[in-house]
């Protein structure tokens, strides 16, 4: 029962992982460039550099749930 409550945890933050990893693209994808949002890009920059960081924070968080489950698995066995 336990390691099936470990193994859906690893699921859950794997699934949460490849989120921050999507969010990490767009927050760093440059946007396309007009003449209308030259000023709404230059204002958007430092939230999304922060945003960015934020997501960075929380993938590595979630890298170190997934290992830590693995080790308590393995060390369980």
């Amino acid at each position: 029962m336990a390691h099936a409550i470990f193994i859906s945890y690893i699921v859950c933050c794997s699934v949460g992982l490849i989120l921050s990893v999507r969010l990490i693209y767009r927050d760093l994808k440059p946007y396309r460039t007009n003449e209308m949002n030259r000023m709404f890009r230059a204002d958007r920059r430092w939230e999304r550099a922060l945003a960015a960081v934020f997501n960075v924070a929380q993938a590595a968080l979630l890298v170190n749930n997934i290992t830590a489950v693995t080790m308590t698995i393995t060390s369980t066995s």
